[in-house]
């Protein structure tokens, strides 16, 4: 049992280190919940700088900028890359596999990140908003003859939050938002299991692989607050802050032995700890700062900036217990 647990944890985190080296840069984080900001890299997420419903999401004090409904509906596609070349690879005993499996790169794939946004103004100080976001998301996949196939080969991350917002306009220059939401998250992290090294003196062996999914899933809630301050029409800051999420997770870990292995070999692997399991696990989703300014300079241009922080030291590791059914 201790063997699978250490697997996993290599899971997630070949989950990351295939993508990139720095987890905002692999879009682990969606900031892509909408496309109107794509055009300036979502530089003025906290101040509404669009001037659209999909700041319900991002600061939900925005909202006052509104003067009619509005329904914001998107699709963001994220076709991700991330360079990485492997040339020597080694399995669980330290035993060189570099000969027993493909090279890989490019392990990263399409993504879509959908959304839809809603406000409505009550009266000319109350909004209301709906949102449906992915706020984080992540895929890597390589084949299961690949040379990292025994830390990783289909793994994903997706969470997605639904809830209302609500926004106040205490002056006609400064304005608060809130909003909470119930949230889901999926996560399924595979991989390839060397029994070859179980039955042989000769090493890792394709032929004798089996393979490992592991699927949990759980629900949390999460929070954001935000405010608005309007200097003039043409210049305004915001701030947002949005709160942990913190996760239990339960699923299933399946094993799949092939079926050319004989009773005693599938008897070994049983005793090795190569059994379904029932598994759970505690996940936490960092929280994240934003403050944004934003300046009109003309009727066709304006200048925004936005300064985010996100606590990814809460963002370690995902390690799952295994509980015999």
């Amino acid at each position: 049992m201790q063997k699978k647990r250490i697997l996993i944890n290599l899971s997630i985190a070949s989950l990351l280190t295939l993508s990139s080296s720095i987890v905002l840069a692999s879009a682990f984080q969606t900031f892509e919940e909408n496309a109107s900001g794509l055009g300036n890299a979502y530089a003025g997420m906290a101040v509404n700088d669009n001037n659209d419903a999909t700041t319900e999401s991002s600061n939900p004090a925005g909202m006052v900028l509104l003067t009619k409904p509005e329904v914001d509906v998107s699709t963001v596609v994220i076709d991700a890359h991330s360079q990485f070349n492997g040339t020597h690879a080694t399995n669980y005993d330290g035993e060189d596999i570099t000969n027993s499996g493909q090279r890989i790169s490019y392990p990263l794939g399409v993504n879509y990140i959908p959304a839809v946004h809603y406000v409505f103004p009550i009266d000319q100080k109350w909004f209301l908003g709906f949102g449906l976001t992915i706020p984080f998301g992540l895929s890597a996949s390589c084949s299961k003859t690949s040379m990292v196939r025994y830390f990783a080969t289909n793994s994903k991350i997706m969470t997605l939050n639904i809830g209302p917002d609500i926004a106040y306009r205490l002056t006609p220059k400064f304005s608060l938002g809130a909003g909470v939401g119930i949230q889901y998250l999926s996560t399924e992290l595979d991989q390839q299991i060397d029994l070859g090294e179980l039955y042989t003196n000769s090493g890792t062996t394709l032929s004798m692989d089996g393979t490992m999914k592991n699927h949990a899933t759980g629900w949390s809630w999460s929070g954001v607050v935000g405010a608005l301050y309007q200097f003039s029409k043409q210049t305004r800051v915001g701030f947002a802050y949005h709160k942990p999420v913190s996760y239990r997770l339960t699923g299933a870990s399946k094993v799949y032995i092939p079926s050319t292995l004989n009773s005693l070999q599938r008897q070994i692997a049983e005793n090795n700890g190569f059994v379904n399991n029932r598994i759970t696990t505690h996940f936490i989703l960092p929280e994240m700062a934003v403050l944004s300014f934003y300046q009109g300079l003309s009727s066709q241009w304006s200048t925004v900036g936005t300064i985010s922080y996100t606590r990814w030291s809460r963002f370690k590791d995902l390690t799952i217990r295994f509980h015999s059914k």
